[in-house]
Formats: C-alpha cells, sequence, structure tokens
C-alpha cells in the first residue's frame, strides 16, 4: 500500500489486515499479489473498509504466437502448450513433460512480406519460457485433406508428435452428450459453439464429469477409422493439483475413450486420449484403428476436465494419407529477443464463449499489469538465432512481456503444386514453467531444464546441464521496478 511517501507491505495470512494513512483520505494505490502470482491493483481506494477477492481468471498457459496477417499480428494460440515444468502432479511428484511440440499454422493465417514469414512468440503471463530449439517448415497437402498435427497434451508415453491427413473426412452420424442431448450441430462446424464442462464454483479447470459420445457411421472391416477432434481447455495448474490432493473424492480424470461392452455400457479402449494443449481451438487426431467395432461403431469420450469440443470429423484411413503432403524445411533468418509488455486479452478461454483471444497491438496500462517478473540470469536482449538452431541445451529464455520477433524466409520456395495447398509448421524443443506457489522453483529461472530430464528433477538444489544462452543480461530482480514502469509498451 502507498500514499504519498508512506509505503507498507504485509505478508498475508487470511483475516483483516489494517494499514494507517495518516491524514490522507485515500492511499494512491493498494496492491496486492496472490498465490497464483497475479497482481491486482485498486487505484486511490478511499479509508475505510476495502474487500478484495482473488480473481477466478486464467493464471497461466504458456507462449503465445501471433502471426502478421498482412495487416497486423494475429493471435494464432498457445504454443509449448504440453511441457509445464514445477507442477505436482502427486504430493511430492512433479509433472514428466515432453518438450517437443508441432504446431501446425494454417497458410490463410500468416501473409509473406517481403519474401518472409513474420511470427512473434511472446510470454503474457508470470511465467519464464526455455527456448531450447525452433524449426519450420512449408507443408503442401491436397486440398481435399483434412490435416493434424499430433500436439496433444497428455500423460507418457508421449505421442510420436506426427502427421495425420486424411481424404474426405465425413461429420459423425450422431453425436449425444453425458445426458443424452442430441448435440450434432454443435459438432459439425469450427464456429467455437463447443460441447464441454461447463464452468461454475470449484477448482479452475476442473468440471463436473461430461461426455462426447458419437456415433462414427458406417464402418467396413477394412477401415482404419481416425478422429479429428478440434478443441481447447481451460488450465487448471499447480494450485488445482493442490487443491485435489485434498479432496481426493474429486475426481480430475483426463479424457478417455470408451466403446460399448455389448451389455448396455461401456468399456474403455484409450485411457488417456490426451487433450488439445491450449486455450484456442486446435486440432488432434484420435487414431481408433482396430478398436470400433464396425457393428456398433460408437465412441464415447469422458473427463472431467474443462475441454471443449468443437467439431469432429472421421477418417477412414488411419491419418495415412500424410504420405500426400509434401514437406520442405525453410530457415529462419531472424530471432530477435526484446521487452514490448503485456499484451491484451479480447476473450477468455474456457468460459463458455468460446476460445480465447489476444489483441498483440493493445498493451496493458501499467497500474493494470498483472504480472511481476522472475528472478534470475535472462537471456540478454538481441539477436538469438544462433541459440535457437539445434537442440543444444543452450536456453532462450522469455519472462512476462517478453518477445521473441521471429522472421522465415519463404522466397525461394516454389509454389505448390496444382491441387495442393500450403500450411505451415512450427517445431519446438523447450519448456515453461509458471510462478505459482506450489510450483517447484517458482521464484527463479533455474535451475535450467534439460533433454532428458526426468520430472523429478525440476527442484532448487537440482543439477543441470543445460545453460542459458547468455548470461550477461541483468538478473531480473534487479530490472524489476525499470520494467514494471514500462509494461504498459516500449
Amino acid at each position: 500500500m502507498q500514499t504519498g511517501a508512506r509505503y507498507a507491505r504485509v505478508l498475508a495470512h487470511g483475516g483483516l489486515l489494517h494499514f494507517g494513512l495518516g491524514g490522507a483520505a485515500r492511499a494512491d494505490v493498494v496492491r496486492v499479489r496472490w498465490p497464483t502470482s497475479a497482481f491486482q491493483s485498486v487505484v486511490e481506494p478511499e479509508a475505510g473498509a476495502l474487500e478484495l477477492r482473488e480473481p477466478a481468471d486464467l493464471m497461466g498457459s504458456c507462449p503465445y504466437l501471433y502471426a502478421w496477417d498482412g495487416t497486423r499480428f494475429a493471435f494464432l494460440g498457445d504454443v509449448m502448450g504440453q511441457v509445464p515444468i514445477g507442477i505436482p502432479v502427486a504430493p511430492g511428484v512433479l509433472v514428466n513433460a515432453d518438450p517437443t511440440e508441432p504446431f501446425l499454422i494454417p497458410g490463410d493465417r500468416v501473409v509473406a512480406m517481403d519474401g518472409r514469414l513474420r511470427l512473434v512468440l511472446k510470454e503474457e503471463f508470470r511465467e519464464v519460457t526455455y527456448v531450447d530449439a525452433l524449426r519450420f517448415e512449408a507443408v503442401d497437402r491436397p486440398a481435399t485433406h483434412a490435416l493434424s498435427a499430433d500436439g496433444r497434451c497428455k500423460a507418457p508415453p508421449f505421442p510420436e508428435r506426427e502427421l495425420y491427413a486424411s481424404p474426405g473426412v465425413r461429420p459423425p452420424r450422431a453425436a449425444r452428450d453425458l445426458v443424452g442431448r442430441d448435440v450434432l450441430a454443435l459438432v459439425l462446424e469450427r464456429d467455437d459453439r463447443a460441447v464441454g464442462g461447463q464452468a461454475g464454483p470449484g477448482t479452475q479447470g476442473v468440471v463436473a464429469p461430461h461426455a462426447l459420445e458419437l456415433d462414427l457411421g458406417p464402418l467396413t472391416p477394412g477401415d482404419r477409422p481416425i478422429l479429428y477432434l478440434d478443441g481447447w481447455v481451460y488450465w487448471g495448474g499447480a494450485n488445482t493439483n493442490a487443491a485435489l490432493f485434498q479432496d481426493p473424492a474429486r475426481p480430475a480424470d483426463w479424457p478417455r475413450v470408451e466403446v460399448p461392452d455389448g451389455r448396455g455400457g461401456w468399456r474403455t479402449i484409450i485411457a488417456d486420449m490426451g487433450i488439445p494443449a491450449g486455450t484456442t481451438t486446435r486440432t488432434i487426431p484420435v487414431p481408433l484403428e482396430g478398436l470400433v467395432d464396425p457393428r456398433d461403431p460408437r465412441i464415447r469420450i469422458v473427463t472431467s476436465l474443462q475441454a471443449y469440443w468443437d467439431r469432429a470429423q472421421v477418417g477412414l484411413d488411419g491419418g495415412v494419407g500424410s504420405a500426400a503432403v509434401v514437406r520442405r524445411p525453410v530457415s529462419v533468418v531472424r530471432a530477435e529477443l526484446a521487452f514490448r509488455g503485456l499484451s491484451t486479452r479480447v476473450r477468455s478461454g474456457g468460459d463458455g464463449h468460446g476460445p480465447a483471444d489476444w489483441d498483440y497491438h493493445r498493451l496493458t496500462p501499467p497500474l493494470e499489469a498483472r504480472w511481476g517478473q522472475v528472478a534470475g540470469g535472462h537471456t540478454p536482449y538481441g539477436d538469438v538465432r544462433a541459440a535457437l538452431t539445434a537442440a543444444d541445451g543452450q536456453m532462450v529464455t522469455l519472462d512476462a512481456g517478453d518477445e521473441l520477433a521471429l522472421e522465415v524466409d519463404v522466397g525461394g520456395l516454389p509454389p505448390p503444386l496444382p491441387g495442393l495447398q500450403r500450411d505451415w509448421l512450427l517445431s519446438t524443443v523447450g519448456w515453461d514453467k509458471d510462478t505459482n506457489m506450489h510450483t517447484a522453483g517458482n521464484e527463479s529461472v533455474g535451475p535450467l531444464p534439460y533433454l532428458g530430464m526426468p520430472g523429478h528433477a525440476h527442484r532448487a538444489d537440482a543439477p543441470s546441464t543445460a545453460q542459458s544462452w547468455s548470461r550477461s543480461r541483468p538478473p531480473a530482480a534487479l530490472m524489476v521496478d525499470l520494467r514494471l514502469r514500462a509494461l504498459g509498451g516500449r
């Protein structure tokens, strides 16, 4: 709390706090840091009682990707969504994260300028992003094919991160929810109208069990069914897990796939289907070859995570249509690390109103900024391209408000062959860590993650084989005051 030259800081444990204002009628500002690491500011509150509640809102995610669409940098979605580190999954046990992820960029979402694609990887929360390597490819596919990069977030064993493509995909024949309501109209188009668990009082990211039952339509014994499922999630996190440890009767079931058991019930065929790795709509592949009875081609997806299913499409070739996809590597010719400030959230995913959306060009005013920064040695601002060419443990770190501006040279590519359309594939190697009080190592950049790191290794005293690409940048603890003043922009 600050009033004129008076400043007071108190560690709160609940209950009533008292701040003396002297002869002042109001404080200049009251600023609260909640256990989730979010900041909340109240400007010029009058003397008297002030009641503050921790906002029930998204407190972390992963770095966000923006792309130049010809007029502005448009929000594409979350990347590196399946690589959180330091999050407890059971008392004394930390999550084991897969550091590799493919992110498919539709060709109509990015426009080349002077032969280059321009993209921005940006950290919008009080998190540390660790980027070890980036790789881009042009992906030309038949216009008749559905295409998905397997970026599912799930527990081990992790997916192979392959591309799946199928010609002539079709909608399901029928769709119902857990109580039998007809929801087919909600899963026919990718239109932000979805089937899923509705938010309500309780633990963020976990809701009452819900289901999507799909009739895949006619199948023959030779078919190799694969489901392409579009959707998004509303993340929980370390706070959610800590709450669930104290309430073991409350389920937090990851999506499982069931089929009829022939006796009026259901049996599980895939115990952990995975979820879309982000708060924006992404397509995940669900291979079902050999698992569905053509005589009763129904499946049911059941979960208590706050997941939303927007569109379902059925392929019959197992996704091997990817053999018709032409992939060409393209080079990152610029990678510039800089501080920009926090973008403004336009819409919050998972709240019943569709996936998240952010406005890159509208920056948050300083006093509305909800995030501080993380102490420790960060990568210095400037050209970091040399550190991103290989997964070698040379780490580029991003803190709240930091951005990595990328330019990809596509000027020398031949145009797609007739009948093909071009998309882009970003493959990342890296990790992300939030600063929730229940996250291991939540107050510092270190220890740095590394390839092959077991889930339990990310602790303050854990050895690391990785290193920051350069430690000449001053620790964030020494920069926080100067940079907080600039959170509204450059």
